[in-house]
């Protein structure tokens, strides 16, 4: 055992002191070897990193965890499989520098990996012949994406890229420079309260409390409560000499916020500008709907809707959907020692095939599940929870027959009609051989083709 130690303690001291740049970990993810060359290529000295435990995934709650994040291996790696990936390495100044990472292996007699050598190189130009996995792909796409949006909005969490957000991020992104309303519209489950903490964590109220507030869900009384001690700290002169700050208030289906609440925040916030307490509001539904419907009081509808953010449904953002699946899987990846890199390609297709009714919520809920059910590195339609195999087949089902209204009197009537003339004229006109084709008698085809307004034929025609 010491004989090992002293190799491996040569092993480092050589490797440590190289240009190139490369590191080690053990089969734990926990790196051994952060050489020079990685410390000029990012910035990031060897004590900052060794020791540290990487995650598969391209998020961290620091500059150096993303470093170490976009350092693990994927999943194959660690079940002994030699792989090259693209990646993006965060440096210390927060760039993200795009380059190719070659994972070697070692396992002990029992095929156990016990070691990982990465060596970073240039993306090749043009790239191998050899493309990476659909799924490192995506990785590597995620954190690249990540990259360029934290240094828009800084480290609140925001994951888009399609031209159904693009409208969306803009307004965000002017929304941190100023102090005006918020109002979030859009359906359950699309993250309307994680984009007002994003516009609140980028702007100069970072430092300041962000309060939210489902008033669906809660009481009357806790919302009076809660917003009483907000508009006092808000506009007590003693407290904002001792720098107490209310910060935000977030109002969640503000549509069912108490109207004696309404009327207090309209007063609190009558002709002061900026205000003491910043407003985000949402609802599924515009705010004009409710003050038409009364539940809404109108100046409210005014003050809370400066800004006006639309934020689309998942089924309309088809180009984020993946990322955001990445997303949720790397951030599961973070708290966990259980590793997955990523989804087959038949998984991929059920998730773009289905519409998600319950949004970014469902979505996340549904990753989760598989990230539990996985056995290997990567989800396989198997792992798919219950509630996504249900809701997917519901989906091709076909719509239920709606039963309209009928005039069945007037239909049959017409139908009745039809069928007499019908008679008649394959027996010219003679009404004794159409009652005949018609298995009624004589007298009641009369009776029929006068309460149907059937003209009576010339009596000459008939026999």
């Amino acid at each position: 055992m010491k004989r090992r130690q002293t190799t491996t303690g040569n092993l480092t001291r050589l490797l440590g002191g190289g240009s190139t740049p490369l590191f080690v970990m053990n089969g734990q993810r926990k790196l051994l070897v952060f050489n020079r060359g990685c410390e000029e290529l990012t910035g990031f000295a060897a004590e900052d990193v060794v020791g540290r435990i990487s995650h598969y995934g391209s998020s961290g709650e620091t500059p150096v965890e993303e470093l170490t994040a976009g350092l693990c291996p994927p999943p194959e790696v660690l079940a002994g499989e030699q792989r090259s990936t693209p990646a993006y390495l965060t440096t210390a100044t927060g760039a993200s520098l795009p380059r190719m990472l070659n994972f070697y292996p070692f396992c002990d007699e029992e095929g156990q990996v016990i070691h990982v050598l990465g060596i970073v190189s240039a993306i090749p130009q043009p790239p191998p012949v050899a493309d990476p996995t659909a799924a490192q792909t995506v990785h590597a796409e995620l954190a690249a994406l990540r990259g360029n949006l934290r240094q828009r909005f800084g480290q609140q969490t925001l994951v888009c890229k399609g031209p159904a957000t693009m409208r969306m991020l803009n307004q965000i992104e002017l929304a941190q420079h100023c102090q005006a309303a918020v109002f979030l519209q859009g359906e359950p489950g699309t993250g309307k309260q994680h984009l007002a903490r994003v516009i609140h964590y980028g702007g100069d109220t970072k430092n300041t409390a962000f309060v939210a507030l489902d008033c669906r869900k809660l009481a009357a009384s806790e919302i009076d409560r809660t917003v009483t001690r907000l508009l006092e700290a808000a506009t007590d002169p003693a407290a904002r000499g001792l720098g107490i700050s209310a910060g935000s208030l977030f109002l969640g289906h503000v549509e069912h916020l108490p109207r004696d609440v309404q009327r207090r925040i309209v007063k609190a916030h009558d002709g002061e500008e900026p205000p003491a307490l910043r407003l985000f509001s949402s609802s599924c539904f515009p705010l004009a709907e409710a003050v038409e419907r009364e539940d809404l009081l109108f100046e409210l509808q005014a003050l809370l809707t400066t800004v006006t953010i639309e934020v689309p449904p998942l089924r309309d953002r088809p180009e984020d959907l993946l990322l955001l699946a990445q997303h949720f899987l790397e951030d599961i990846n973070r708290r966990g020692e259980k590793q997955v890199g990523g989804f087959a390609r038949a998984v991929v297709k059920l998730f773009t095939e289905y519409n998600w009714p319950g949004n970014l919520e469902e979505l996340f809920k549904v990753v989760g599940e598989t990230h539990t059910a996985a056995t290997g590195e990567m989800v396989l339609p198997a792992d798919l929870p219950f509630r996504f195999r249900t809701g997917f087949d519901a989906q091709h089902l076909p719509p239920v027959e709606q039963f309209t209204s009928i005039p069945l009197e007037q239909l049959t009537s017409e139908y009745e009609t039809e069928l007499i003339q019908r008679a008649l004229r394959q027996c010219k006109q003679n009404k004794s051989q159409a009652a005949d084709l018609l298995q009624i008698n004589r007298a009641k085809l009369y009776r029929r083709m006068e309460v149907l307004g059937i003209d009576d034929a010339d009596p000459g025609e008939e026999e």
